[in-house]
């Protein structure tokens, strides 16, 4: 055929490991400067792949192509091998049709660049591709031959295709032919080695690859096979001697001439050394900086001393292009327990017929399964609870187990921008975008003629906080509750680092920030922010869909925590915060908010009043605050003299970076509004719309920060529309003299009517939303406006729930329904790889807190809906069992929910009613019948006009804490053994 031969001189002999660390030894030897593939029947890739891992654990990095084959994998299910994916190694496979078994997965690193060729085969499974190494091209061919299938057929395909490949290709075929080399008298192995020697295809491997024992006799044979035609260098061919399946791993080292050396050299990094950190840290004085008297000056000296150290605490160390694969769960135990079970195989196969040493095996290899299957669900379980509340992380954990990852925010933008632009320029548009679009929005509403007369709705309170010393212990518990994955501020000073010696820098960090306040001083570097920018959605080029977020200094974030922790004190004790505000106050929620918004509507439904609500929206409302006017409002709060001076001081001459990867932008100035994730802002926001309730005359108003809403209740429509107009007007004229801006393209209006209330169909409320300039002018000619009337909708989302114009929460549960189905899906695929105790507790984190939201509002509705949501849960019990506890349920799961300490939907929401309400007697009227002495006791439960009336809290509340026994039902106290009597009490009820 014309085919050059291979130089005999560069084939080595192959060998048989007896362990895996030899096996290593002989990959790093060659590391630099060879290509290394390596080959296993796995059997079955679902049953196997852990161990796999496992056993290859500190070997898979020092490979390039990792083949597996028999996978077992039907080719409609071939979707879930996305989570069977090495770290960086790109995964290509080939399943097979109609039925399991068989099936090739070649696992090829990301920088050989494979390049998948069509091959085309009958008889056998085939994936072929193309490896750039340097400048020159190898094909690999990775074959599954099923060994019911014809040899002869085989062959004649696997001609055809060598005869398509030109002869000056470097080729390498490789995988289980299921042809045993061993019987070399057979016909049609000489007749398959013939092919290849007749296409230079040299055999490497010509010794055991497969070792079982059936009927107590050792049977060998060598079916996996590795054929290389290359020019390119020395061969290394290798059998690994390992008990996963029945076949033994197959490595091929090509070793590469010192001209063409691979490109995966080894490089350094510098990073920092924490442990000689944590040294030179404690042997700083650092009480001698409390004979400084200026902040200034204490926190330069605190900066400098601690970049001095991390200059003086830099180390290199050696990287590769590749990071190193390892199991985070492996333990030494595991390790130790995967040599003894191979020892026992080898025990075992000298003496195939002795049943004790077959015993002795199985029974390890099953208890070695196990500890594997036990250890990396412990893990998961471990990362879980550490997660806590972390949605976002444990999302992250779960798309990272079923082979979806993330990209990072640095990959995401330099994978839209960075082909155009480079990445300084890329910052640059950012901080253009987030400083310039803030003083174009606010150039456009300048204006000193005030709409209403402050003295109306501005009232100061007669007390002033007095700022009392911090001391060194308050310090201390912040530093203390600092997380240790809290990003460095631009003075590059680290939350670990103060954590290790927080208790000799908290005496200087006191008298610091106490210093700020009697100085009224702030370093710029403190009012100097990091911004990172998160997308939000839209087009991935434009700069308007991301959204900010700051990443301020580790002792900001103390100075901050400290002084607000005094002002929400004072804020809290004299009741300064409008009772209607909910946003950051001790004890409301969004939750707090959503039940009184929810009974005031059931209370005007449930006396067959029509309801108007409007949903205000404020454009960008903490970026575009004014320092002057925010500070008049604190004023008016009580937040005057050294603190208000201080906080004049820290608002002023504010700057900002943008990041993205490692390049830190140029810096912009921040002229209006408070700093996007610093802990003084969402107080100042609330202080500053702290007296915009005063004047809303007619409507109930309910506010959570910038989530604002006004309500008006009555049976003529003509009556709610000129109130919601009244006060609608005041709330934008408010906003105008206090430098917020009110977007009325946003801001929509929903018409809540019953059933039993008669409405025409077509009934509207009409609501204007006069822009500025009208309001000017409204004084004069309010008329002839001609600015456009508010959307009236018949849903709008409101603090993450979905209100509709029935207010029957049909729309919301459909959310949470659509929701609980996505990650229903989810649970479904991890149910074969994590243990019951882990979907536990994924359950409570994903799903549980789902349905937990705000149950107390939309739970009182009715029952049909509410069971979407508990059919849905039964099922998330079902997969939370096996096999036999299913069977022997019989389709009866209700007395699962006690089992699993779980609470159906309905009952939940009463659970949150009398959490909510325990402590007040608001709704609590004994009853007082004397003739009734069955009813001593207990509460006098109203008489309701609808359905509405038995959703709200004078309804609901008595009748629950009628239900619940006497021993917990009394108001107080409300201790921990109580609250286990009212969820024993509702785990019974869920039978």
């Amino acid at each position: 055929m014309g085919h050059e031969l291979i130089d005999m001189a560069k084939i080595t002999q192959c060998t048989i490991h007896m362990s895996n660390d030899s096996f290593l030894s002989t990959l790093q030897e060659k590391r630099n400067n060879s290509l290394r593939i390596a080959h296993m029947n796995i059997r079955s890739i679902q049953k196997h792949f852990d161990e796999f891992n496992t056993y290859f654990n500190s070997s898979l990095e020092e490979l390039d192509i990792i083949i597996l084959t028999e996978i077992n994998i039907k080719e409609e299910y071939q979707n879930i091998l996305s989570l069977y994916k090495i770290q960086d190694f790109d995964l290509h496979a080939v399943c097979r049709t109609g039925r399991k078994g068989g099936g090739v997965a070649l696992y090829a690193r990301k920088e050989l660049g494979f390049a998948r060729r069509g091959a085309v085969f009958t008889s056998c499974e085939s994936l072929a591709g193309y490896v750039k190494v340097r400048d020159t091209s190898v094909l690999v061919l990775a074959l599954y031959r099923p060994p019911n299938n014809k040899v002869p057929i085989f062959l004649r395909e696997l001609k055809y295709v060598l005869q398509s490949i030109p002869c000056s290709e470097n080729l390498i075929i490789l995988g289980d032919m299921n042809i045993d080399l061993l019987e070399r008298d057979r016909h049609l192995v000489i007749e398959y080695e013939n092919l290849m020697s007749e296409y230079s295809l040299y055999k490497m491997i010509s010794v055991i690859t497969r070792e079982e024992i059936k009927d107590g006799k050792l049977t060998i044979s060598c079916l996996d096979h590795i054929f290389v035609r290359t020019k390119l260098g020395e061969y290394h061919p290798n059998v690994v001697q390992c008990k996963i399946s029945d076949h033994y791993l197959t490595n091929l080292n090509l070793t590469l001439p010192t001209e063409l050396k691979h490109n995966n050299l080894k490089r350094t990094k510098t990073i920092l050394d924490n442990h000689k950190i944590k040294i030179d840290i404690k042997k700083v004085q650092w009480s001698e900086l409390l004979t400084l008297q200026c902040p200034l000056l204490i926190y330069e000296s605190i900066c400098k001393k601690f970049n001095d150290i991390y200059d003086n605490c830099k180390k290199e160390i050696k990287i590769r292009n590749e990071k190193r694969l390892t199991c985070p769960w492996l333990t030494k135990e595991i390790s130790d327990m995967i040599i003894h079970k191979n020892r026992l195989f080898s025990i075992w196969k000298n003496d195939p017929s002795n049943m004790v040493n077959r015993l002795n095996f199985t029974r390890w290899r099953n208890r070695t399964h196990k500890l594997i299957f036990k250890t990396k669900n412990n893990y998961k379980k471990e990362l879980i609870k550490k997660a806590g509340t972390n949605y976002k992380k444990i999302w992250e954990h779960v798309n990272k187990w079923l082979g979806k990852e993330k990209k990072s925010l640095d990959d995401v933008i330099l994978t839209y921008m960075g082909k155009e632009q480079n990445v300084p320029d890329i910052c640059n548009n950012f901080l253009h975008t987030f400083t310039e679009e803030i003083i174009n929005i606010k150039s456009k509403h300048i204006c000193k003629n005030y709409l209403l007369d402050k003295k109306d709705y501005l009232k100061d309170i007669n007390v002033t906080m007095r700022y009392i010393k911090v001391s060194a212990s308050q310090v201390e518990r912040i530093i203390a509750n600092l997380s240790d994955n809290k990003s460095p501020g631009i003075d590059n000073v680290r939350a670990i680092d103060l954590k290790s010696i927080k208790a000799e820098i908290s005496p200087v960090i006191a008298k610091m920030i106490n210093l700020f306040i009697e100085q009224s001083k702030y370093p710029q570097a403190l009012k100097t922010s990091i911004i990172r920018p998160i997308y939000k959605n839209g087009d991935h080029k434009d700069t308007t869909n991301y959204r900010p977020i700051a990443i301020l200094s580790c002792l900001n974030k103390i100075v901050e925590k400290a002084i607000t922790g005094q002002i929400s004190a004072f804020l809290l004790k004299h009741d300064v915060i409008a009772r209607a505000q909910h946003g950051f106050q001790k004890g409301k929620s969004t939750s707090s908010l959503l039940m009184d918004f929810s009974n005031a509507i059931n209370m005007a439904l449930n006396n067959k009043q029509h309801v108007g609500v409007i949903f205000i929206d404020f454009k960008k409302a903490f970026d575009t605050l004014e320092h002057n006017i925010l500070l008049r409002s604190m004023d008016s709060c009580g937040i005057r003299g050294n603190v208000n001076n201080w906080f004049k001081e820290y608002l002023n001459n504010r700057k900002v970076h943008v990041k993205i990867a490692e390049h830190v932008g140029e810096c912009g100035d921040v002229r209006f509004g408070v700093a996007t994730g610093s802990v003084t802002g969402p107080l100042c926001y609330i202080m500053h719309v702290n007296s915009m309730v005063n004047v809303v005359k007619k409507c109930q108003i309910f506010m959570f920060a910038d989530d604002t809403c006004i309500m008006y209740a009555d049976k003529d429509l003509g009556t709610i529309q000129s109130a919601l107009q009244d006060d609608f007007n005041n709330i934008t004229a408010w906003a105008h003299d206090n430098g917020i801006l009110l977007n009325a393209t946003k801001t929509n209006i929903m018409h809540i009517h019953s059933s039993y209330t008669r409405s025409d169909k077509n009934s509207l409320i009409s609501i204007k939303g006069h822009s500025y300039d009208c309001l000017h002018d409204r004084l004069k000619n309010s008329i002839t406006c001609s600015c456009a009337q508010l959307e009236q909708v018949p849903t709008c989302k409101y603090l993450g729930v979905i209100v509709d114009n029935r207010f029957n929460w049909n729309y919301h549960i459909n959310k949470i329904v659509d929701y609980l189905r996505l990650t229903l899906c989810k649970f479904y695929q991890l149910k074969r790889w994590v243990s019951g105790s882990v979907l536990h507790c994924l359950y409570y984190a994903l799903v549980d807190s789902i349905i937990s939201y705000a149950v107390g509002t939309y739970g009182t509705t009715f029952k049909t809906y509410l069971n979407r949501i508990t059919n849905l849960q039964t099922r998330f019990l079902k997969l939370l069992l096996d096999k036999n506890t299913r069977k022997q349920c019989n389709g009866q799961y209700d007395h699962l929910y006690r089992k699993f300490k779980i609470i159906p939907a309905d009952k939940k929401a009463n659970l949150e009613i009398i959490k909510e309400e325990y402590w007040s007697d608001k709704y609590k009227i004994k009853f007082t019948c004397k003739r009734s002495a069955r009813r001593a006791g207990r509460l006098s439960v109203p008489r309701v006009n609808n359905v509405y009336g038995s959703r709200t809290k004078n309804y609901l509340v008595p009748k629950l804490f009628n239900q619940l026994p006497t021993d917990v039902s009394n108001v107080k106290p409300f201790n921990n053994h109580k609250k286990k009597k009212v969820l024993k009490h509702f785990f019974v009820q869920s039978l």
